[in-house]
C-alpha cells in the first residue's frame, strides 16, 4: 500500500494466482505515490488511491475524504480482501472494507496485532523471502 517494495513483492503472488484462477480479477489499494505500479500487472483491474499518509497527519480534516473512500470501495462486494503487508495500518484498511479478509497470522505478521483483524490467517515462514 505505502511501500514501493511491498507493491513489487506482491506481483509474483498475483502471477501465481492468475495461473491458478484464469478469470481472476484484482483491485488494489495503494498510496497515491505508487498508483501507476499495480496497473503494470495484467490481472489488476481497478486501483484505489488512498492518501493514508495525509490522513494520519491530518485525521480530523481528512475524515470526509476517508468516509468517501470507503463508501466507494464498499460498493463492490469482494470475494476476499488480502493484506500482504501484515501491518496495523494495512489491517485497518482491510477491516474497513466490508468483505472477508485474509492476512498473516500472529507469528508471521510484521506487526503481530494486525493478525487480529483478519477472518483468515496464514502462517508464513519468517526466513522466507517476500517474493516467495
Amino acid at each position: 500500500m505505502s511501500s514501493m517494495g511491498d507493491v513489487f513483492h506482491t506481483f509474483p503472488a498475483l502471477t501465481d494466482a492468475m495461473k491458478a484462477i484464469p478469470d481472476l480479477q484484482v483491485d488494489w489499494v495503494v498510496e497515491e505515490a505508487f498508483q501507476e505500479i499495480p496497473k503494470w500487472h495484467p490481472v489488476v483491474d481497478k486501483v484505489y488511491v488512498i492518501k493514508l499518509r495525509d490522513w494520519r497527519k491530518h485525521p480530523f480534516r481528512s475524515r470526509p475524504e476517508m468516509k468517501r473512500f470507503f463508501e466507494v470501495i464498499n460498493q463492490t462486494q469482494y470475494d476476499l480482501v488480502i493484506d500482504a503487508q501484515g501491518l496495523l495500518k494495512s489491517a485497518w484498511v482491510v477491516n474497513k472494507i466490508k468483505s472477508p479478509s485474509a492476512g498473516m497470522d500472529w507469528g508471521s505478521a510484521r506487526e503481530k496485532l494486525a493478525s487480529l483483524f483478519y477472518n483468515q490467517r496464514y502462517s508464513v515462514a519468517k526466513q522466507q523471502h517476500a517474493i516467495t
